[in-house]
């Protein structure tokens, strides 16, 4: 059976369409020392009916009503993503505990010489004023709610990203490294006692180690995001693949057939591990099964069209 609080039901997002990239012009404001452009029209369209498409995903599994917790690149184009997905989501969300958002840095744009020329804030600026931005939305929202609808969601402003620095320039193994540790942390963290308390108390009791966790995690990320997250799942390098605009990627968790010889995970370093997957260490060389992350839907955004 999977480890107590094991989450089993993972789906991993791509950002909608950027405002710069659609043709419109959009200048970025100088003040805030980096190239953060926000979802476009059709960018916010794409999101809303990606939250619809994984609300049917949720209920032809028979998840019903399940915790959703959204791990969210601070970028705004994936914030933007992710409050279009919850007001998608909502027709099946939980009426009593609404999706949870983590914005986590861990999750963001590769900061790489190749998408930025430079950086010129800090991280804890960046975050600082991501966080105040959607915090004045909600205020604005409980104002005017007609005028300013959000969808019900609870924003964890108290949550600590696996990263609290910008990397600029960011190498290619630095950033698959950085999506390899906060993809660990974050599942880690997504444990009903790792949730706020008020949801600690609809979880509660706690579910027999074989009864699938009631929450599900969602990660709103960058092309390049996508790949390593995967590739970080499956504990493997793959050649990357094109992501569009708010595809799909699924994984469950799962009793799986297995290579027995020995694989090490080539995003991970000394002195750092994936404390969710030690105990799968124990499992004897004859067993040709054991609980892995198997992905059953793989950059999919037939659901746009």
């Amino acid at each position: 059976m999977a480890p107590t609080q094991t989450v089993e039901h993972v789906f991993i997002v791509r950002h909608g369409e950027r405002l710069d990239q659609s043709g419109d012009q959009w200048q970025a404001d100088p003040a805030h020392g980096i190239w953060d452009p926000p979802l476009s029209t059709l960018g916010h369209q794409q999101a809303q009916k990606t939250g619809q498409a994984l609300g049917q995903l949720l209920a032809q599994r028979k998840l019903n009503t399940p915790t959703v917790l959204v791990y969210t690149s601070p970028f705004q184009r994936c914030i933007d993503t992710t409050l279009g997905l919850i007001k998608g989501l909502e027709p099946y969300a939980n009426k009593t505990s609404p999706p949870l958002i983590r914005m986590d840095l861990g999750l963001g744009e590769w900061m790489s010489e190749q998408f930025y020329e430079d950086v010129y804030c800090s991280a804890a600026e960046f975050m600082a004023r991501h966080q105040e931005s959607l915090a004045r939305l909600q205020a604005m929202h409980y104002r005017s709610p007609q005028e300013h609808r959000l969808p019900p969601m609870t924003v964890d402003y108290s949550y600590q990203s696996y990263t609290n620095v910008f990397d600029f320039p960011e190498s290619y193994p630095n950033m698959v490294h950085r999506f390899d540790q906060t993809r660990a942390r974050c599942l880690q963290l997504a444990a009903t006692q790792h949730l706020p308390k008020k949801y600690q108390a609809i979880q509660a009791p706690p579910s027999p180690p074989s009864t699938p966790s009631s929450v599900v995690v969602i990660f709103v990320t960058h092309a390049i995001g996508i790949n390593a997250l995967l590739d970080s799942f499956r504990n493997t390098v793959t050649r990357p693949i094109k992501t569009n605009y708010c595809c799909i990627s699924s994984l469950q968790y799962k009793l799986a057939s297995y290579d027995p010889l020995p694989v090490s995970s080539p995003t991970t370093t000394a002195g750092c591990s994936d404390d969710d997957d030690d105990w799968i260490d124990t499992i004897s060389p004859t067993t040709t099964k054991r609980w892995k992350w198997v992905p059953d839907l793989i950059a999919d955004d037939t659901h746009l069209f």
